[in-house]
This record gives C-alpha cells, structure tokens and sequence, in this order.
C-alpha cells in the first residue's frame, strides 16, 4: 500500500524528470534503484526499514514506468511501428486507433452485463468464462489508446504523456475501488452492490466509447498533428 501511493504521488514529477534528463537515464536509473530497494526489504532487520524500502521501491517504480513508455516513443518514431511494439496492433494499424478502442470497450461492456446473472450459486468456471470478455475488451483498448496517446506528442514529452496516462488509471482505480467497495459493504446487500457495480462500470465504458467515436478515425487531425 504504501509503495502504491508513493508511486501514484510521484508519477507526474517522475514523468516531467524523464523529459528533462533523458528516458533512457531514467529508466535505468529507476531500475537500478528499485532492485535496491527490492534487496533492502529482503534484508529488513526491523519494520522501519522495511516501510522506508518500500517507499523508494515506489518511487523507483514511478521513474520507470513513464520512462518505458518514452523510450518506445524515441525507439519508433514511425507510427505504425510504433503500434507494434507496444502490443499485438495489426487492427490499429489498418483502421486507426478508433476500432479497436470503441471495439474493445464495447466488449467489455458486454463482458460486464453477462456477469450480471452470476448469483451465490453460479459455477465458478462460469464466472471465470463471463470475465473473459472484460479482460478482452481491455487488451484490445488500452494498447491503441497507448499508442494514439504516443503519437500525439513530440518524443521530447512523451514521459510526461505517459505519466498523465497511468496517473489518471490509478486515481480512477482508486475511485473506483472506493465507489465498488462500499457497494458491496454489506454481507446482505453483496449480490446488489455487484451487480450495481457492473451496470455503473458498463454505463462508463458506454459513454467512453461514444467519446472515443468522436476522435479522428486515424487518431490525428487533418493538419497531421497527433490529437491531443
């Protein structure tokens, strides 16, 4: 817990750092410090140790995560290319980063309403077949929005794109944990609580997708420059 929230703390400065000294020196630098901090908490003679070890493995994960991202950016500047090396984006590559972004929050969406009929009784192979669909839909949208999000900004800013991207996922994550979890507070009111808690995360993906449909179809403007 505490090495997450130093790391959601740190992400944003850690992205700007990036930009300024280099992603490559970042990241290594950040790599470097996290198998340190990693070989401290092994070596934790006493709790404090630990917790402080724990935050700069935090920190280090910061420094690196922007960095990773801007590295593909200055490692590819073709577009396609690009597309590729952040994941599997053949689809993206021939229709623009709008289908299988739409695509894969629709199915998700989808993923999400199935798993409204799970009860206290419901197979649990059937759970796990219904959340498949879920897991889909964010393979299929979250590396084109990586990738529309690279190709909006110079190489020189693509750390502090990258730390605004995972920034807004841990504090939605967060939001989200919150709002869900006092959903299913109650040992009574779980199965309601869930399935409230789906119909609002499809009801989001819903609205999401009707946005995304509003982006060019290739991700950038008519001028050429990337969206953003």
């Amino acid at each position: 817990m505490l090495a997450d929230k130093t790391y959601s703390a740190l992400m944003l400065p850690a992205g700007a750092l990036s930009d300024r000294i280099g992603a490559r020196q970042a990241h290594g630098g950040g790599l470097v410090l996290f198998a340190l901090a990693s070989a401290a908490c092994g070596l934790a003679p006493h709790l404090g140790v630990l917790v402080a070890a724990r935050l700069v493995q935090g920190a280090a994960a910061a420094l690196m995560m922007p960095a990773s991202l801007a590295l593909v950016r200055q490692g590819f500047p073709d577009q396609a290319k690009r597309a590729q090396a952040i994941a599997s984006a053949k689809l993206a590559a021939r229709f623009g980063p709008r289908v299988p972004m739409v695509t894969g929050q629709l199915v998700a969406t989808a993923g999400l309403l199935a798993l409204l009929g799970v009860g206290a009784h419901t197979n649990v192979w059937a759970v796990a077949a219904l959340m498949v669909p879920v897991g889909l839909g964010g393979a299929l949208t979250v590396p084109a929005l990586t990738a529309m999000l690279l190709d909006a900004v110079p190489a020189d800013r693509a750390g502090t794109a990258s730390a605004v991207l995972n920034t807004g996922r841990q504090v939605s994550g967060a939001i989200a944990v919150a709002v869900f979890g006092a959903l299913l507070a109650g040992a009574n009111t779980f199965l309601a609580g869930m399935r409230w808690s789906m119909l609002l995360a499809a009801a989001g993906l819903v609205l999401t997708a009707g946005a995304t449909l509003t982006l060019p179809r290739d991700g950038r403007r008519d001028d050429g420059v990337g969206v953003g």
